[in-house]
């Protein structure tokens, strides 16, 4: 319903349609159109499928006693002290009234309305489906407009206020200054449409350090005491907490918000108040972050110094203390900020503002350069990332996102409202993360799942020690990534005091390639010392003098690159190496996959070697993305950041 006809709605009360009608009988035989002649039946909107004690029907002022009968636009319903009665629409929705009840029955352009005066209304919807999406009902009272999709609802009207409870799902109630808040159970409201505030009770704070050094100063004392790892301490309102190169968390005993204090962050706890439906927490932030996790469908007040951030619905945030004031990041979940003496600002989740003594600057939250899409097992490699976007496809609009570490996503990381195609979560260092999107009525939009680690270690076969042997005649070495380290052994000889070893390029036996000598009966090249191709090798043995005592024979070595490699290889750049506007990247895919390097394809060459440059992005780093059919696998590089 617009809010044009709401507040028509409001103001007019609901027109009823002409009807003629025989005397004394309830039963509709004709209507009069706008030139007053019979107009064709219509077709009814409702039936009357039960009446018990006293029920009347209205029309025009006229009242009849009711019975099972169709029921049409801009009639009344209206039970008595013992009356109850049940109507089923044309949806099959069924409605039931108490006695001491009344209601009209009006449509809009968004569907049936039922008007309540008074009494108690019950609204049920069994065994039927309703397109999404679609409002097919709304109540009306005096005191505010509720929207049913697929909800049983009950909404009861007295003298001094509503109350509206919601037994499956959820519903939209809008008060009467047009405000609209999604219900998931029973909310009372006052005589001016607006919900009752339960009582609030304190609740105990305590502080755990989770990393780095977290301490505690007592209200009015001048030491800090150290928290211990695995004891949290209580504070009292006034009670100071400080972190140092790590993070601190504050949790309230019985209430669903947690806090996080962290970048050296220092702060001053004040009181934490809760209730079933509403949690009201005061910190006063000195320096540093202080994040938070507010329970879902329930309201929650953050006061910050002298700002006071307000969730109807919950989500996560963090805010930072700034030189000029605050910087806020609604990280999921619609964030109002209040000032004395100031309106009130709208930051919608997954905006970032900026909170100064002139006023709030609402921006968009910058995407994280490592992107995940929404896809099922994905797998991260990475050097300790802190933060990746999770997106998905669609169009910018609200949306709601939950993220776990588990699949049954029962014990949420962030949950919350989103208004664009992507929210930026914090990356484990090794563990999973399981995430779902939804849209604002629930329907399912698109879903995803990540392992996250630190890049696997080369295997036994990548750095591998080949070993020939004298007399072998030919021997070939299979590498892959980087030609492997060579050990060549050959018999003792009694009379010899050391051996040499000569390897020569096939072919050009005039001046060996690589030559040692060694005491012992092997002769261990590194890796890369000798590269792919053709060689002849052979040892001689030396005497005490140096001299010869055989001639060395020769044995043919072959080095192959055999592209086998089921992950990609990275050689260039390794982590925390020097970095610039563009760096040299070098590696090997496997053979048929594609590997697109921030956002640009890499050429594979020969047997799927690439060999190129690239400018890293944001704080020195690089994204690769392996594609092998329809898996997908991502590897950070970082790189330190240069001019």
């Amino acid at each position: 319903m617009s809010p044009v006809t709401s507040k028509a709605l409001f103001q007019r009360g609901l027109a009823l349609t002409v009807v003629v009608m025989a005397a004394g009988c309830p039963d509709i035989e004709h209507r009069l159109d706008a030139g007053g002649k019979i107009a064709p039946s219509p077709t009814a909107a409702a039936h009357v499928v039960r009446v018990d004690g006293q029920v009347f029907y209205e029309h025009q002022g006229q009242r009849f006693d009711a019975k099972p009968a169709p029921f049409f636009l801009g009639d009344a319903l209206e039970t008595g002290e013992n009356g109850s009665a049940t109507v089923r629409l044309a949806m099959g929705r069924e409605i039931e009234i108490s006695a001491n009840a009344r209601f009209v029955l009006d449509e809009t352009n968004e569907g049936l309305v039922l008007n309540v005066a008074r009494g108690l209304v019950i609204s049920r919807l069994e065994g039927t489906s309703v397109p999404d999406g679609a409002v097919t009902l709304s109540i009306l009272t005096p005191f505010g407009l509720t929207r049913l999709s697929g909800e049983d609802v009950t909404v009861e009207v007295t003298l001094n206020g509503a109350t509206v409870g919601v037994k499956v799902g959820s519903i939209q109630w809008i008060s009467r200054n047009g405000k609209a808040v999604t219900v998931t159970e029973t909310v009372e409201l006052d005589a001016l449409g607006f919900p009752k505030e339960k009582a609030l009770t304190p609740a105990e704070l305590k502080v755990s350090a989770l990393r780095g050094r977290t301490e505690v100063k007592k209200n009015g004392a001048k030491n800090w005491s150290p928290v211990a790892a695995k004891s949290p301490a209580p504070v009292d309102s006034g009670d100071g907490v400080r972190v140092r190169g790590g993070r601190a968390a504050i949790d309230a005993e019985g209430a669903g918000s947690t806090f996080g204090l962290s970048r050296d962050g220092e702060a001053v706890i004040g009181e934490a108040l809760v209730s079933k439906t509403r949690e009201d927490t005061e910190v006063d932030l000195k320096k540093g972050e202080l994040s938070a996790v507010l329970p879902m469908k329930k309201k929650s007040r953050l006061k910050v110094g002298d700002v006071v951030l307000v969730s109807d619905l919950g989500g996560q945030l963090t805010i930072v203390k700034t030189r000029n004031g605050f910087e806020l990041n609604a990280l999921a979940g619609d964030i109002r900020i209040e000032r004395p003496g100031a309106p009130a600002a709208e930051v919608p989740g997954g905006k970032v503002a900026q909170i100064t003594p002139d006023g709030v600057k609402v921006d968009d939250a910058l995407r994280e350069v490592v992107t995940l899409p929404s896809k099922q097992g994905l797998r991260v490699f990475h050097p300790g990332v802190p933060r990746v976007a999770l997106t998905w496809e669609g169009q910018d609009k609200a949306y709601q996102v939950t993220v776990s570490q588990e699949p049954g996503l029962t014990a949420p990381l962030l949950q919350g409202i989103v208004h664009q195609r992507y929210v930026n979560v914090d990356a484990p260092a090794k563990g999973a993360l399981f995430w779902k999107i939804e849209d604002e009525a629930g329907n399912p939009v698109d879903s995803g799942s990540a392992s996250f680690s630190p890049e696997i270690r080369r295997t036994d076969l990548e750095r591998q020690r080949n070993v020939v042997s004298d007399g072998s005649e030919k021997t070939t070495i299979f590498f892959q990534d980087k030609p492997p380290s060579v050990t060549f052994t050959y018999d003792p000889d009694t009379e010899a005091g050391q051996y040499r070893l000569s390897v020569y390029k096939e072919g050009q036996l005039g001046s060996p390639l690589v030559e040692r000598l060694s005491k012992d009966e092997q002769v261990v090249l590194p890796e890369g010392a000798l590269g792919e191709g053709s060689y002849v090798w052979s040892v001689t043995p030396l005497g005490k003098n140096n001299e010869a005592l055989r001639g060395g024979r020769m044995n043919k070595l072959q080095i192959v690159y055999d592209n086998a490699v089921l992950r990609l290889l990275i050689t260039t750049p390794q982590n925390g190496a020097a970095g610039g506007r563009s760096v040299p990247v070098k590696g090997v895919a496997p053979i048929g996959s594609r590997v697109v390097l921030n956002g640009k394809t890499i050429e594979l060459g020969e047997k799927s070697r690439f060999d190129t440059v690239a400018a890293p992005v944001g704080r020195g780093v690089l994204v690769f993305r392996l594609f092998q059919g329809a898996a997908e696998s991502i590897t950070v590089r970082t790189v330190r950041r240069g001019n």
